[in-house]
């Protein structure tokens, strides 16, 4: 891995990364020079956007933030109009969405529920952006501990939320709940998804800070856990539609607006601590590079020093690329990946008969459920045409980060 010392160190796998023009949009919603006016207009030109009817649903999350770039400088644009329509809507569903999450905050409290408000709230409540408009919301999220849960839904029921079911990973992610108007909450249990490894409440909630969210108070992540979150998390979520640069704006705009506020000590030990070293050292590599972002250049050379498991990379690969299962190998590291979750979330010790019974139980949901069904038909074509020995071999992208 190369140093990142210069600005011409790129960070590995492109195709990972925010395409061109859509870093024209990036720099016109970021820029604090005055020439993001031209980047917005060779963003239109790159990408094609004669009209602003043409636009996808990920551009129209980030231009009201390009909406206030004009504003604050007095600068015109035909886009105008429409974009203050846009910038009008997402405040207003944004404001209904956060007087559901004032309630259930409340209601938890009243309960003894200890909660971590995440993501899109979490920045809007610690003036990472100036109003709810410039950052729309897909929906709530909350963090609570795993024990807490069963009480947590009893609420949840007795305010008329409905539980959706069993995602794929329900059990010890996030639960997903709807409220009568469609509005949908993710109830967390664990920070990241599997195979990622287990970070509860409990690791965030001594750093955290309280701040005021639509009159209320409520806790959210500090500075450098909503860093963490938002290069791992935000970069995963997105990483398999067209544009996945969402989670650029909202980590650039931690670093901006609260530089000082990044322990970067504890983020590197966090980040090794919690097996996110890679995502955490790709994703800041890649905003110091293309964005100048207030990063410590020695900071970032000490992370390329420290060794990186094939494992710790498997997640990053998974989530971020639509990497599907590729071996028997791979399925049994995320399954096992998996079963460590679900152990260290109920303080229980991993032990063969424990991960034997739970990968029986995981096969058995598999084969239960449409997606389970689809997931299996596609392994088994892959052993069919490509044979046993021929299934257990690495995929190459893995190849180089096996330990020396």
């Amino acid at each position: 891995m190369p140093r990142v010392n210069t600005k011409d160190w790129q960070p590995e796998y492109d195709d990972l990364w925010p395409k061109p023009e859509d870093e024209w949009l990036l720099r016109a919603a970021l820029s604090s020079q005055p020439d993001f006016a031209e980047h917005f207009l060779m963003w239109r030109n790159e990408a094609g956007y004669a009209n602003y009817d043409e636009i996808d649903y990920t551009t129209c999350r980030i231009l009201p933030m390009v909406l206030k770039q004009f504003l604050s400088a007095g600068r015109d644009d035909p886009w105008l109009p429409k974009m203050k329509a846009l910038h009008r809507y997402h405040w207003v569903t944004t404001k209904s969405k956060q007087k559901h999450l004032v309630k259930l905050i409340d209601a938890f409290d009243q309960a003894g529920i200890p909660t971590l408000v995440l993501k899109g709230n979490a920045l809007i409540a610690g003036k990472y952006f100036d109003d709810a408009g410039e950052r729309p919301l897909h929906d709530l999220d909350v963090l609570i501990r795993p024990d807490d849960e069963p009480a947590a839904a009893e609420r949840l029921r007795s305010m008329n939320w409905t539980d959706l079911g069993d995602g794929p990973h329900a059990e010890f992610h996030a639960r997903v709940w709807q409220a009568e108007d469609g509005v949908q909450l993710d109830l967390h249990r664990k920070l990241l998804p599997p195979p990622y490894a287990y970070i509860g409440l409990d690791a965030l909630l001594p750093s955290s800070r309280k701040e005021c969210l639509s009159g209320m108070e409520v806790r959210v992540p500090d500075a450098t856990h909503l860093l963490m979150h938002c290069v791992v998390h935000g970069r995963l979520c997105w990483g398999s539609v067209k544009h996945p640069f969402l989670w650029v704006a909202d980590a650039m705009r931690i670093l901006q607006r609260s530089p000082d506020e990044i322990d970067w000590k504890r983020l590197k030990s966090d980040a090794q601590r919690f097996s996110i070293l890679f995502d955490v050292r790709e994703s800041l590599g890649y905003l110091r590079s293309r964005f100048d972002a207030p990063i410590p250049s020695d900071w970032l050379n000490e992370l390329t020093e420290i060794p990186i498991s094939r494992k710790e990379m498997l997640p990053f690969f998974r989530w971020t690329n639509g990497h599907e299962i590729h071996s028997l190998l791979e399925l049994k590291d995320f399954m096992y990946a998996d079963f460590l979750c679900h152990q260290q979330m109920h303080n229980q010790t991993p032990t063969t008969p424990r991960f034997i019974r739970y990968a029986c139980q995981r096969f058995h949901r598999l084969a239960t459920s449409d997606a389970g069904r689809r997931r299996i038909g596609f392994l088994g074509t892959k052993l069919r045409y490509e044979g046993l020995l021929a299934s257990i071999r690495r995929p190459d992208y893995f190849q180089s980060a096996i330990d020396s």
